[in-house]
């Protein structure tokens, strides 16, 4: 789910794969009650009433996939993507590095376990979003097939369950361009995500934040879009086909993953989580971008740890 407001209009909520329009000028503040929010958005809404002056293209969503982590930018994550080095900057807290191995929200993608007859294969999860499964999912099904690299493809359950036209139309462009082989495994039940990745060779998605558990996984692993994950994950729009994974540093791992936690995101379970975003707010509202707002040598001058 996402929370995104431009400037003069309100808030906007990705919810369920559908959107909805909040306009707070319009309604008073007031939560509309024919769309079902997350106890975390309905705390977030309520406490933007009280502060008043737009700010261009404010974004909110959950951060790294931990529910109750959250991350608020003007639009970085969203449709700017610049890889930078400033996580090198970070100490690592091997306290928050732990909570991440432990409490992702992958664990609730438990299922049936995957026997294949590869003794070598790679696991492509892929989430078959609106605007992106002509262009970053299709290119991961093309490098499997013209590489001859052996892939099995998780569909998301939340699309297998409420988007199977999205999944017909997807396979249609993949079997127009002849991309739909012997090296592609389609799966649309749901199967354990553990246990795909810890068999499998190495991982790539076209954006999936699965592939958080599949780098402190130590496997090697690519992304076909821009993410979050850009500073550290190799991505390409278009990928090599003599491109060979390499497994990252998992000292550089545990950086990022401090650096990402202190520097993006906002811990909703921490009792002074108001001051948090209120000083993020007021950053924003000195016309400061995410690249100057969100560093590390920010983050630790404005006390956001």
């Amino acid at each position: 789910m996402v929370l995104y407001i431009p400037q003069r209009t309100g808030p906007y909520v990705a919810h369920k794969g559908r959107s909805a329009w909040l306009e707070y000028h319009r309604s008073k503040g007031k939560i509309n009650k024919t769309i079902e929010y997350t106890d975390i958005y309905k705390k977030i809404l309520d406490l933007f009433k009280d502060l008043r002056k737009p700010i261009n293209e404010l974004s909110v969503m959950h951060g790294f996939e931990c529910k109750n982590h959250i991350r608020i930018t003007r639009g970085m994550y969203i449709k700017s993507f610049k890889s930078r080095d400033d996580w090198k900057n970070a100490i690592v807290d091997k306290e928050i590095v732990k909570k991440y191995r432990n409490h992702m929200n992958y664990n609730k993608y438990k299922g049936q376990r995957f026997t294949n007859n590869y003794k070598n294969y790679a696991i492509c999860f892929l989430s078959l979003k609106k605007y992106t499964y002509s262009t970053s999912d299709v290119e991961c099904l093309r490098w499997a097939t013209e590489t001859k690299n052996y892939t099995v493809f998780k569909i998301h359950p939340q699309t297998v369950k409420t988007n199977p036209h999205r999944i017909k139309l997807f396979l249609e462009i993949c079997k127009n361009y002849n991309y739909l082989s012997e090296y592609t495994v389609l799966l649309y039940d749901n199967y354990d995500v553990s246990d795909l990745i810890n068999k499998s060779n190495f991982v790539y998605s076209s954006e999936s934040s699965v592939i958080v558990q599949a780098l402190i996984s130590g496997k090697p692993c690519f992304l076909t879009s821009n993410t979050p994950f850009l500073d550290i994950v190799p991505t390409y729009s278009v990928i090599p086909n003599d491109y060979v994974p390499i497994a990252i540093d998992e000292d550089a791992i545990n950086k990022f993953i401090t650096w990402y936690y202190y520097v993006v995101c906002i811990d909703m379970n921490k009792e002074n989580w108001k001051d948090l975003i209120k000083k993020r707010y007021d950053m924003y509202q000195k016309n400061m971008t995410d690249h100057q707002a969100l560093t590390w040598e920010n983050a630790c001058k404005n006390g956001l740890q």
